[in-house]
């Protein structure tokens, strides 16, 4: 696989607190400063040096993940250092070979790198205490030092990813289990994306001239009659210069060339390969890169057409993922356009499209009686299919919907400094029969009739197809109740809740009894809605003042060990203790004042 060049992100991240260390697959907990500054972070191709965009699951890829640790304490003793994955690469058994990883550590002691000599060979470990071993630990052990040390962490070997996995983006996380502080949590310090099914991956130019480049490109696991294109723009004007060469056929596993003409002399032009199939809806586009021309002269208009990867036989594609994984940051801010908002009925509906998936979205909706904002949650959508949320109005009236926040995965805003603003007006509010997501006029469907045990109260919810204007619950068992309209909160969109303050521990029996329209078709009318569910508070301990005898009372006697023997277990009322007690505290905060330094 051709590795690419887009650079190294740096995250800084100074971590404090007192977080898990792992030892051995065990969480401990520290009590003393976290190590801090996990950073510097990339993953690379160790046969080139290169940052490397994705590793395909059909293959199992060596790589090198690297970071900084910065101000580890040493005194001689074993520093632990781990690389987190995520847990989906590691479904089955065996993905994760640790007697493949190899470690290179050096210490930036005075300024000067030495190499750190590896004391634990790397194993597969739990990070994070859910059964799986996700997580590669070595061990190192430096020469004693008085001062903290810098440490610059470089494990090297291969993961196989699985199905599961293909077509997401994943971070790659590191921590130090430091033997004098606490440990900091895991520190995200690059993204990896594992790529599964059709995929491309853009590989290096040849034959760059003046005017003139080749544009190549790998693709893998491509379904029959696929097609596979460059696009390619001016760096600093993708707007204005975009295009777009023709369809080539490819099918399989293989290489594909373009040549382009009609470039700029001495221009920094940056391209990526894309590859779609329309019969299975799967697409995916390779990595950004860059190149420069040569100095010389013009020589006409750019080759290819204008316009964005894709936009020849446009094919709509699987939303697999919705948290921003598909494809690495350009490094530049997303590009929002398209921004709508619209109405029907009385659902207010914001959308826009993006040229990156992002990873956090803020709508700010505000109407006649107030409103609230939307998030990523809200949003369905990628950056091929567009991102869209609705918000159900309370009223009728003026709306409008500001986006606050488009970022991507690494933190560029592409709601920043733009105006991204829409209005519209809800006619009516339509509660009647005829007001059902799907147009029925029938009974309400009722579906996810849901009861459960929440501390002192049951916790009812269900959703409707249509808005209810009658639900009556009956509650029985340990008590006899009703809940009406008024108890429960919500409408078609939201779904139906409510929550009963039981008074007494027991088994509660609940039954849907009625969930009307407006129109009095009864959606629970012929159907059985009913569960239960228990309601345990009282500490069933007893008191020793209700069942155990006065003469059963534990003492502060240990072992039956003689009261007068003060040597052996002094108590706050004996002679000396005192003075014992100060000794500790004095003990305890010298040894404090010397971990700290």
């Amino acid at each position: 696989m051709n590795s690419t060049d887009i650079g190294f992100r740096t995250v800084t991240l100074a971590v404090a607190v007192v977080l898990a260390a792992l030892v051995g697959g065990v969480a401990l907990v520290g009590a003393a400063t976290a190590a801090e500054n996990i950073h510097d972070g990339s993953v690379t191709d160790p046969s080139t040096g290169e940052a490397v965009y994705a590793a395909n699951t059909s293959e199992k890829k060596e790589l090198t993940y690297g970071y900084v640790v910065e101000d580890v304490t040493n005194s001689g003793e074993s520093v632990k250092i781990y690389i987190e994955f995520n847990d989906q690469f590691n479904v089955s058994s065996g993905r994760l070979d640790a007697s493949s990883f190899s470690g290179n550590v050096t210490c930036r002691c005075g300024g000067t790198p030495q190499d750190v000599g590896i004391s634990d060979s790397a194993i597969a470990v739990d990070g994070d205490g859910d059964g799986i071993e996700e997580t590669i630990r070595i061990g190192v052990q430096p020469d004693k030092r008085d001062q903290p040390i810098d440490l610059i962490v470089n494990l090297t070997g291969p993961v196989e990813w699985s199905e599961e996995s293909k077509n997401v983006a994943y971070q790659i996380q590191g921590y130090v289990d430091d033997p004098n502080r606490s440990d900091a949590p895991p520190t995200s310090f690059e993204t990896v994306e594992v790529a599964g099914g059709i995929y491309t991956e853009t590989g290096e130019t040849s034959g760059v001239t003046d005017t003139e480049a080749t544009l190549n490109a790998s693709y893998w696991d491509v379904p029959q009659d696929s097609k596979l294109q460059f696009t390619y723009w001016e760096d600093g004007n993708k707007s204005g210069t975009q295009r777009v060469t023709a369809n080539q056929t490819v099918e399989g596993s293989g290489t594909v060339s373009e040549t382009v003409s009609g470039l700029d002399p001495g221009t920094d032009y940056v391209y990526k390969a894309c590859v779609y199939n329309a019969d299975t809806d799967e697409s995916n586009d390779g990595p950004t890169l860059t190149y420069t021309t040569e100095s010389g002269t013009s020589s006409g208009d750019a080759t290819g057409s204008e316009g964005r990867c894709g936009n020849i036989d446009p094919v709509i594609i699987k939303g697999t993922d919705t948290t921003g994984g598909g494809v690495a940051p350009t490094g530049d801010p997303p590009e929002i356009s398209n921004y709508r908002v619209t109405s029907t009925g009385e659902e207010v509906t914001v959308s826009f499209d993006s040229d990156e998936n992002l990873v956090e979205v803020e709508a700010d909706v505000r109407g006649p009686e107030g409103g609230e904002t939307l998030t990523r949650e809200d949003f369905s959508g990628n950056r091929y299919e567009g991102f869209e949320a609705t918000y159900v109005a309370n009223s009728t009236g003026d709306y409008t919907v500001e986006l606050l926040t488009a970022t991507d995965s690494s933190n560029d805003d592409g709601a920043r400094n733009e105006d991204f603003t829409g209005a519209t007006t809800v006619e009516s509010i339509d509660d009647s029969a005829t007001a059902t997501a799907d147009g029925s006029a029938g009974p309400p469907e009722i579906r996810n009739f849901t009861v459960t045990a929440d501390g002192g109260g049951i916790a009812i919810s269900f959703d409707a197809d249509e808005n209810l204007t009658a639900i009556e619950v009956r509650i029985g068992g340990s008590a006899d109740a009703t809940l009406r309209t008024e108890a429960f909160s919500g409408n078609r969109t939201d779904g139906y809740e409510a929550t009963y303050d039981a008074d007494a521990d027991g088994t509660y029996t609940v039954e849907l009894m009625a969930a009307e329209d407006a129109a009095g078709n009864d959606g629970a009318a012929g159907e059985a809605y009913n569960s239960s569910a228990t309601i345990e508070t009282n500490d069933p301990t007893p008191t020793p003042d209700e069942t155990t005898p006065e003469e059963d009372t534990p003492t502060d006697d240990p072992g039956g060990t003689p009261a007068d023997d003060m040597t052996e277990s002094p108590t706050g009322d004996q002679p000396g203790f005192g003075p014992v007690v100060a000794l500790v505290a004095v003990l305890s905060s010298a040894l404090l004042c010397y971990r700290r330094r």
